[in-house]
């Protein structure tokens, strides 16, 4: 069997990686699609989301490795390693691959959100403003909590860093593209703050209860009958 260590492209923990990511490498490039060992536990519009069975620490999520996948990886990269003191916000980014065309992305495992969470979304989505970072794709699903309850927003896909043409325009951006338009960074931030605004702000001024998943360290044996990924 082909070890993939020599087909990983990217990495944010440095020159190689540890002998348990290379093993969860290997079993994903070459047996996720058909071992009873991995089960599917989300699906979005870009991949899909396994865990290996007992693995109460990591998830992968496979997807074609086009621009979406590029985008979210270098978000994450970059996002992990500013946002390193605060709890949340991204979620914790192992090790990315490519092998057979697929591109492959190892993150910590996370747990369903509950609860609009107005406040905690406001507060993510301007920490990594700060830092030039807009996310794009807001919806209520792009959200969840690691095993602490912390907030983590999901799918960087549609991600974007603040260039240092203010004029630079985004073309090839989903947004771009469905708006037959090519939108500026101020342009996509207008987007996004105006769907931040039709989404969550209507809570922001109520007395709203957000109750956090509660979420014990993992038993031996995970109970998959919720919805974790």
């Amino acid at each position: 069997m082909k070890n993939p260590n020599s087909d990983i492209v990217i990495t944010p923990i440095g020159i190689g990686i540890p002998d348990e990511l290379i093993e969860i490498a290997e079993e994903c490039s070459f047996e996720i699609t058909r071992s009873e060992h991995w089960n599917q536990v989300g699906q979005g519009a870009a991949g899909k989301v396994y865990i290996r069975e007992g693995d109460c620490k990591y998830a992968v999520k496979i997807q074609k490795a086009n621009r979406l996948f590029f985008a979210e990886t270098k978000a994450l990269i970059d996002l992990q390693k500013i946002l390193k003191e605060e709890k949340g916000i991204v979620p914790k980014l192992y090790a990315s691959w490519i092998f057979n065309g697929n591109g492959y992305i190892l993150i910590e495992k996370l747990y369903d959100s509950y609860g609009m969470r107005s406040r905690e979304m406001q507060y993510a989505l301007k920490k990594i403003a700060e830092y030039g970072w807009l996310h794009l794709d807001i919806s209520t699903c792009n959200r969840m909590s690691d095993q602490d309850g912390n907030l983590v927003l999901i799918d960087f896909g549609w991600a974007v860093k603040k260039p240092s043409d203010d004029n630079k325009t985004y073309p090839c951006h989903p947004i771009s593209i469905k708006s037959c338009k090519d939108f500026t960074y101020a342009d996509l931030k207008i987007r996004q703050d105006a769907d931040f605004k039709m989404i969550y702000s209507k809570y922001l001024d109520e007395e709203e209860y957000t109750p956090i998943m509660y979420t014990p360290k993992p038993p031996k044996k995970p109970d998959y009958s919720c919805n974790i990924i």
